[in-house]
């Protein structure tokens, strides 16, 4: 089975746990079916990224990065760079953003789906972010800060609102405290 094909199949059993879902799951497999580009960033209108929850040794507290180009707390993630396997890619970007080597993946399952915009930055347009979320954890809780962050922090999951007030994020933390 391709990795396309897999991750169509992931987002239907995602579908099956949050069925009010259905019209981001649709979007989702039509950009997979009818995009061939869908996981490389040359794709200015939308393409594939994935990120992560990426939890401490105690799994108490998640990492969060202070983006530079977005100027905000995010879960750790980033674009799949022609890489189909978003659970691959999500390890890898935990694993470049934090520093953290000792990494493993907690639930191959899909935490959450998301379709947002990226504002223009530089040459870039405008475009669209279709990101998958997974739950990682860190075997080890030395990070260092990437070229791509101001900041990195391990919040408290009960603290995630001192940081940010975005939806997805505090949906994210919903999903993952009711597994």
């Amino acid at each position: 089975m391709s990795h396309k094909d897999s991750l169509v199949k992931s987002l239907k059993t995602y579908l099956e746990k949050f069925p009010k879902e259905k019209v981001k799951v649709a979007k989702f497999i039509k950009l997979i079916a009818y995009e061939e580009n869908c996981f490389k960033r040359e794709n200015l209108d939308a393409h594939i990224t994935a990120s992560c929850l990426l939890l401490n040794n105690k799994k108490d507290s998640v990492l969060l990065t202070h983006h530079k180009k977005l100027n905000s707390w995010l879960f750790l993630g980033g674009h799949a760079d022609g890489n189909e396997n978003s659970l691959a890619v999500s390890l890898q970007e935990a694993n470049e953003e934090s520093g953290i080597n000792e990494i493993e993946i907690l639930s191959k399952e899909i935490l959450d789906i998301d379709i947002h915009s990226i504002p223009k930055y530089k040459e870039v347009k405008e475009h669209k972010h279709y990101d998958i979320c997974y739950v990682l954890h860190a075997l080890n809780d030395d990070f260092k800060i990437s070229n791509e962050s101001n900041d990195l922090k391990w919040v408290l999951i009960e603290n995630i609102e001192k940081y940010t007030q975005e939806e997805r994020m505090l949906r994210i933390i919903e999903k993952f405290e009711v597994l």
